[in-house]
């Protein structure tokens, strides 16, 4: 029980430090298949990890699909590098 207190409690603080940043992308129009908290979160836990660009912070995160899903839904799974770039830069 404590581990799932632990584990809400990080995801509403990586919630919370990144609420500012704007979703630039047109959410309402067309396919809409990840929420920036889960690419935010894949970017930084890829790049802690050691990756370098788009390319490896997907093959981070295809590796690490499992434990980003014990911290997010990752309903759709790993963006893809283009998606990656449409996520933090806009259309």
């Amino acid at each position: 029980m404590a581990h799932n207190l632990v584990s809400i409690d990080r995801k509403r603080l990586f919630t919370e430090h990144f609420k500012d940043i704007e979703d630039s992308r047109r959410t309402h129009k067309g396919n809409f298949l990840h929420p920036l908290t889960d690419i935010l979160l894949l970017v930084v836990s890829g790049v802690v990890s050691g990756a370098d660009d788009r390319e490896t912070v997907v093959l981070f995160g295809e590796n690490q699909l499992d434990w980003l899903r014990r911290q997010s839904p990752f309903s759709n799974g790993v963006p893809s590098p283009d998606m990656l770039k449409k996520g933090l830069f806009g259309p």
